[in-house]
């Protein structure tokens, strides 16, 4: 085979769905007790697959009346932090034989991200394939560990598609998932601003929320979801002080002794944020919609105390849509970030990179955020210094 054709089988749709579904496959094998995973009174050892026996159990305990935001030592490992929506959703996955369901989870995690990619407008197919390798190992982090980052990202990228496609209802409806999957979704909420008609926009919205707030009472009492709103209020006061995570603030804690910095930081972060949207006349152009989606997504990672190393794929999606849709070949700079990305984002928790170096340095000083924000920062940059060239790229006429 020709060095073409390798490339093009390589860059083929068919073979990066293939390599997809190898990822979903071997990551949720990896999950599943093997045999003789048992504990001494013979109940299943969870620690392969706690988040999602997390989801699971929360289904549960929100059918039968049990606090889900307590600590549940007997069952999982951990605190369900998500919203009572979510798990009643969760509920169908949580039918299933474990084998059967953390698949189909999985599954909805890697597909939902890599169909959001491919359907992305003005992109050549070539581009979108490149996108689809590079966000592939950050991927395979976030399945080993059952979570819904990969979810997050597909919808949040959904979101943004629809929009640009004008089919509001749909794309305000996957971006309010988002936010009863995780709550710093509204982020990206910001990417209506850009868009015309933003009366009809708010007026979805409400309708959205209000339908993903009462899906509960589908199940339970008004009495019973009270309380859940409640535990679930003041888990996440508690949570808010808990930790820095892989983040800006870690990386201020960890390189300067810079602790208790959120009230600070966070607040910086939303200013700069906001500050990349003053250009109102560039909101009929499509690079920069792109960015402020890019940043959206970079934002809620970097800047989120609880960042873990499986959040990352939000973060990354948001590298590869500023480094991939741009109407013009990236710079050298551009280029050396994108490789740091992948290096220090994606690779260091995995076998390609090496233990001690991850061990060392990675971990302690919080290096796998430190790409990402160079990153956001370009974006920023980019958002309000633009290149001429892109100011007009692809316009959307902006009214109202």
């Amino acid at each position: 085979m020709s060095w073409d054709k390798y490339l093009g089988f390589l860059m083929d749709f068919r073979t990066i769905f293939f390599l997809y579904i190898i990822l979903v496959t071997a990551a949720t094998l990896q999950s599943l007790p093997q045999k003789g995973d048992f504990n001494q009174d013979g109940k299943p050892h969870y620690a392969r697959m706690n988040n999602y026996i997390i989801f699971k159990n929360a289904a549960t305990h929100l059918a039968s009346g049990t606090n889900m935001y307590i600590l549940h030592p007997d069952k999982q490992h951990d605190l369900y932090k998500y919203s009572p929506s979510f798990a009643l959703l969760f509920s169908i996955l949580a039918a299933m034989p474990d084998a059967v369901g953390l698949g189909v989870w999985n599954l909805l995690n890697a597909l939902i991200l890599l169909l959001a990619v491919y359907a992305l407008p003005h992109l050549h197919d070539d581009k979108k394939a490149l996108m689809a390798l590079f966000i592939a190992p950050e991927l395979m982090t976030s399945l080993q560990n059952e979570q819904s980052n990969g979810l997050m990202a597909g919808l949040l990228l959904l979101g943004f598609v629809l929009m640009e496609k004008r089919k509001v209802f749909l794309a305000i409806g996957c971006l309010t998932a988002t936010v009863f999957i995780k709550i710093f979704g509204l982020v990206a909420f910001a990417i209506l601003l850009l868009y015309p008609d933003k009366i009809r926009s708010a007026i979805y919205t409400l309708i959205w929320f209000a339908i993903f707030a009462v899906l509960p009472l589908v199940l339970i009492s008004p009495e019973s979801y009270i309380l859940q709103i409640r535990a679930w209020q003041e888990m996440l006061a508690e949570d808010y002080a808990a930790s820095m995570g892989i983040s800006v603030m870690g990386i201020l804690e960890s390189w300067f002794g810079w602790v208790n910095n959120k009230s600070v930081v966070i607040p910086a972060g939303i200013l700069l944020f906001l500050a990349g949207m003053v250009r109102f006349d560039r909101y009929g152009a499509y690079r920069y919609r792109v960015l402020l989606l890019a940043s959206a997504l970079i934002w809620m990672v970097i800047f989120n105390h609880k960042a873990e190393s499986p959040t990352f794929i939000i973060a990354v999606t948001g590298v590869a849509l500023w480094y991939f849709v741009q109407s013009e070949s990236p710079g050298k700079w551009q280029q050396v970030l994108l490789l740091s990305t992948l290096i220090l984002t994606s690779l260091s928790p995995t076998d390609l990179f090496p233990a001690y170096l991850r061990i060392a340095w990675v971990i302690p000083y919080a290096l796998k955020a430190l790409p990402c924000l160079a990153v956001w920062v370009a974006i920023i940059s980019e958002m309000i210094f633009p290149k001429i060239t892109e100011s007009t790229m692809n316009p959307l006429k902006v009214s109202g």
